[in-house]
């Protein structure tokens, strides 16, 4: 980079790379917190739990791998020298990282164990929790931001 002006700041690079590591770091203990919250139902909900994250990784995997995409694009952008269409390839990061979290914080930890052993259910009730309720208010929030259109007046960078 000697001789050349660089595209981004130290401080900027941190502010990219820090929710991506909470994210990474959030996807790996919910797995675990999961398991630990309906232990005390039994063997079937510890393995239905396990049963519920292994297609939640996959699915996760699929969005990142379009996430990627999305950046490369973002990254073409920026390397041409257009900031202005990096930031609408970009879209509004924050709110789906923020929703993201609040969504797992809300159904996979406290829906789960409301539903498994607060109510009774089970491991339905953590699938439920899981598979259906988190993701079902995820995708309505997404839509809503969708539609309003907001996300395109969003600067990540």
């Amino acid at each position: 980079m000697e001789g050349s002006k660089r595209l981004f700041s130290d401080r900027e690079l941190w502010a990219l790379i820090i929710p991506l590591m909470g994210e990474m770091a959030l996807k790996l203990v919910v797995g675990m917190i999961d398991t630990v919250m309906v232990a005390s139902v039994g063997e079937a909900a510890v393995s239905g739990v396990s049963l519920v994250d292994s297609v939640i990784q996959l699915l996760i995997y699929i969005f990142a791998a379009m996430a990627s995409g999305g950046a490369v694009v973002a990254g073409q952008y920026l390397g041409s020298g257009e900031r202005k269409r990096a930031r609408a390839a970009a879209g509004d990061v924050r709110f789906t990282m923020g929703m993201s979290v609040l969504s797992m914080w809300v159904f996979r930890f406290g829906g789960a164990w409301f539903l498994a052993v607060g109510l009774g259910m089970g491991a339905a009730g953590a699938w439920v929790s899981m598979a259906v309720l988190d993701w079902l208010y995820r995708s309505v929030c997404y839509w809503i931001r969708w539609r309003g259109g907001k996300w395109e007046a969003k600067r990540v960078i």
